[in-house]
């Protein structure tokens, strides 16, 4: 099994209302008891074939928009492959337990394990382009120098994980490793960045921990409520990944 590797640009904030790993976990138990009673073995996974589930479409296939702009696959599958790795532990862990669960579960409400993580890269996916219509809206943009300020991450980050010189063409071959392409590396910076500079001219005036923390938590609700404007759709012959179809050593 390819390990994944997690390297996505820290966004400080969560959407409660979305699909998410933490979600997952809470109702894992829950689903492994209603399974549990109507199978007596736990099915024997290894692994997902990631390169494999990667390669079924090219990178630049476009196979969504949100409010008209086009999402690539490449983007797509980060996200995907981020939450397929995140069911596969919880999957893995709870066999270990004693306690069978397979991707063809039910998770909840007729969602399937192994429609998961498409439900939340998508939802994580509306949430990124949601900040961009809601900053939009407000009049507001990048600072003047976000370039120089994201090629500065940049430079930063390769360098603490591959040492002082590295180039960016070698930590963009690091973050392929994770499918992190470096153009949707860049975009995730670029949406930190937008995220940052929208607290700061919405709730310039937050300086004590607490009043921080109270604009973090408007400015969520306010995003929250944006999603209802924007939808995430498919292009007509888009279809999910099956991941089932992915499993190795089964």
């Amino acid at each position: 099994m390819k390990k994944i590797i997690a390297l996505a640009a820290l966004i400080c904030f969560l959407f409660t209302g979305a699909l998410s790993v933490f979600q997952v976990k809470t109702l894992a138990a829950e689903s492994a008891k209603q399974e549990a009673a109507i199978t007596e073995e736990a099915p024997v996974v290894t692994g997902i074939d990631y390169e494999a589930l990667y390669r079924s479409h090219p990178a630049e296939e476009v196979v969504a928009t949100v409010n008209g702009e086009q999402v690539l696959w490449d983007e797509y599958f980060y996200f995907y492959c981020g939450y397929v790795a995140e069911v596969e532990s919880i999957i893995d862990y709870y066999g270990q337990q004693g306690i069978p669960l397979s991707w063809e579960g039910e998770y909840k409400d007729g969602i399937t394990w192994a429609d998961v993580p498409a439900e939340s890269a998508e939802q994580s996916i509306l949430e990124y382009r949601g900040i961009h219509l809601f900053a939009e809206e407000n009049g507001i943009d990048l600072p003047a120098d976000a370039e120089e300020q994201i090629d500065f991450q940049i430079k930063e980050s390769a360098e603490s994980v591959l040492g002082e010189g590295a180039t960016e063409e070698e930590f963009a071959a690091y973050l392929a490793k994770g499918y992190l392409s470096m153009p949707v590396y860049r975009s995730m910076l670029s949406t930190n960045l937008l995220y940052q500079q929208l607290l700061s001219e919405l709730y310039g005036d937050a300086s004590e921990e607490t009043e921080v923390q109270n604009a973090q938590a408007d400015l969520t609700e306010k995003l929250q409520q944006n999603l209802e404007k924007i939808s995430f759709v498919p292009e007509e012959n888009f279809r999910r990944p099956d991941v089932t179809a992915y499993q190795i050593g089964g």
